[in-house]
């Protein structure tokens, strides 16, 4: 098992799960050096612009996973306001599977001070076990779905959902419950314009090839229904253990296949043949590559997992009723 904390999305990098040696990298901070009001113990990963460690609380010992900015990132105006945009949108989220923020300050260094987890992400988990059962997909599935709509109605596009980001986090007598995690390139709707927005250099697009939605790829506007896509994307992933329009080895290989490539239908793998038609159908309207014709909300996209979840038993000791 293993703690995770965020990820540097934009950048293509995530944090790594197995402890680093303190002193690697450029970051200052070493053990016992204390930030804020908290105290580091060891180091949990890094990404491209920060490094997160598991730190005590000075007063009362609580354990957090505390995210720094890299010292080398300290001048960079568009790295500090992402770092500070990230903290500000996860105050107004409040959800079981977002994580949490418990609270973010600026000292020497910029920190944010975010819920430990432990566990494993979905990427572990689906590099362990290849594909998931229908009954773990679907588990999964309506507690992310959850988790985008109360990120959607907050005025908030994640823009970066995938099996990196979604941590299946222990919540006792052998429980589960996912956590969705790294608002690094999130972007906030504008309540006066209905418009996102978001804090990037001229011309860059934040997310991850594969996962982002042929408008997210092209820069152009984006809303809740890239996040939508993405969900799909991953539901595909977790029942076959492959990405709907194949892999690709190029950023403009994988461009080019989300505008004149054809997934493959579930029901086409040998293993879902089975599979109910509205799952095989759902998952096809959430990756349309035209936005108009995905569903128009994540409750959409839950009541209809929650139907199909009803019906299914196969005892893979996933329930989804946590997700309730």
């Amino acid at each position: 098992m293993s703690n995770i904390a965020g990820v540097e999305a934009g950048e293509g990098t995530r944090f790594e799960t197995t402890s680093r040696a303190f002193g690697h990298g450029t970051s200052s901070v070493v053990a016992d050096v204390v930030v804020g009001p908290y105290r580091v113990l060891e180091v949990l990963g890094e990404g491209a612009s920060s490094r997160v460690y598991v730190a005590e609380h000075l007063e009362d010992g609580r354990r957090v996973a505390l995210k720094l900015m890299l010292p080398c990132h300290g001048d960079s105006l568009t790295k500090v306001m992402r770092f500070q945009l990230e903290c500000e949108l996860l105050e107004r989220l409040s959800h079981p599977n977002v994580v949490k923020l418990i609270e973010h300050g600026h000292c020497e260094e910029r920190y944010a001070a975010i819920e430990l987890l432990h566990g494993e992400t979905l990427r572990q988990r689906l590099v362990r076990e290849s594909v998931l059962t229908l009954r773990e997909s679907l588990g999964i599935g309506i507690q992310l779905a959850d988790a985008l709509e109360a990120v959607h109605s907050a005025g908030v596009i994640h823009c970066d959902v995938k099996p990196d980001n979604l941590f299946l986090a222990q919540a006792g007598f052998g429980a589960q419950i996912l956590k969705l995690y790294d608002f690094d390139a999130a972007r906030w709707i504008d309540k006066n314009t209905g418009r996102s927005t978001s804090i990037l250099p001229h011309g860059a697009v934040l997310g991850t090839p594969g996962y982002m939605a042929p408008e997210q790829e092209q820069g152009a506007h984006v809303d809740h229904r890239a996040d939508i896509y993405a969900f799909g994307v991953v539901l595909y992933e977790m029942l076959t253990n492959a990405c709907p329009y194949g892999q690709t080895t190029s950023f403009s290989d994988i461009v080019r296949t989300r505008f004149f490539g054809a997934p493959k239908p579930l029901r086409a793998f040998r293993h879902l043949n089975e599979l109910p038609p509205s799952v095989d159908t759902l998952v096809r309207r959430c990756i349309e590559r035209v936005p108009e014709r995905r569903p128009c909300d994540m409750r959409e996209v839950s009541g209809k997992l929650r139907d199909v979840a009803r019906d299914v038993d196969d005892g893979s000791g996933w329930d989804p009723g946590l997700a309730a």
